[in-house]
């Protein structure tokens, strides 16, 4: 497992033998009032995994929700272990269990360079050898993990399975911290190892013909969806392939900008929103 460090600078502060003249109050209203600068987004690295909806089988009664956490959990893990690698998940997608990838990719997974597939195929129970702690069941999860490129093709295939005892802690609680949900996830993790070899190992995912696009809204920290998956908030620098595709931008509170467009290198898109608290002005004007 990863463990993610995240360090906090205390602001330095500086004492003075004479207390500080106040602020008059319209100086400090001022000071009140000013907006303090958006930190800009950071840009998409390198290749773009695409995670769809967990193909949950027998774990969906249990743990319904999984079909995306274990997909965000699964593409935090790809970003952090992979410098050159940006996890990102649609829950437009199939999942991973669909009929619908066996004829290839579905529009919405277009834009990335591997799209990653996972379905648990099955749940059971296994005895353990009894003890002075009871008979020491076991929880066995058994998951497939498959990757498709852009063409559609499967390059990437790995089963594995997981276990967790039947008896959890009391400590934890909820569908995230059953047996089955704690088995499923450690054999979704193995898969992810093997995953995170194979992209080291193949850099020639993206394909050549990949652009560069600045994307950018006002207002900003919009949501960038492409082919309908979401690839990050405005303002976004991101590489697309060269042909068509549909490139929307939406933000609460404002009409959806959705265009039909083919990018090119150099190509900066950069709409203004439309409130919908804002008047109609689409009736035309009377003449005088």
């Amino acid at each position: 497992m990863v463990l993610l460090l995240a360090s906090c600078v205390p602001e330095e502060r500086t004492a003075s033998d004479a207390a500080p003249t106040p602020a008059p109050p319209a100086a400090q209203a001022s000071e009140a009032a000013a907006p303090a600068p958006a930190p800009e987004a950071p840009a998409i690295k390198g290749r773009i995994i695409l995670f769809a909806p967990v193909g949950l089988g027998p774990l969906a009664e249990i743990y319904p929700d999984a079909n995306l956490d274990f997909a965000r959990k699964a593409a935090l893990f790809t970003s952090v272990l992979l410098s050159d690698v940006t996890g990102q998940v649609s829950a437009h997608l199939p999942d991973g269990a669909s009929p619908e990838w066996s004829k290839g990719l579905v529009p919405a997974a277009l834009g990335a360079h591997l799209v990653v597939l996972i379905r648990i195929v099955d749940l059971h129970r296994a005895p353990g050898i009894p003890d002075t702690h009871g008979s020491n069941e076991r929880q066995i999860a058994i998951v497939e993990m498959r990757g498709l490129d852009r063409t559609g093709t499967l390059v990437f295939s790995k089963r594995a399975s997981g276990e967790s005892p039947t008896v959890g802690s009391p400590k934890f609680i909820g569908d995230a911290n059953a047996p089955a949900s704690l088995a499923s996830w450690q054999a979704i993790s193995t898969c992810l190892g093997s995953l995170r070899s194979f992209l080291r190992d193949q850099q020639d995912l993206p394909a050549s013909s990949d652009v560069e696009v600045v994307v950018e809204s006002t207002p900003a920290k919009a949501d960038v969806l492409i082919d309908g998956a979401f690839v990050g908030n405005t303002p976004l620098t991101v590489k697309l392939p060269a042909h068509q595709l549909t490139m929307s931008i939406e933000l609460a509170g404002f009409q959806p900008w959705t265009r039909h467009l083919t990018p090119v290198a150099g190509m900066h898109v950069q709409p203004v929103l439309t409130s919908l608290n804002a008047p109609n002005t689409s009736a035309p004007a009377s003449n005088p």
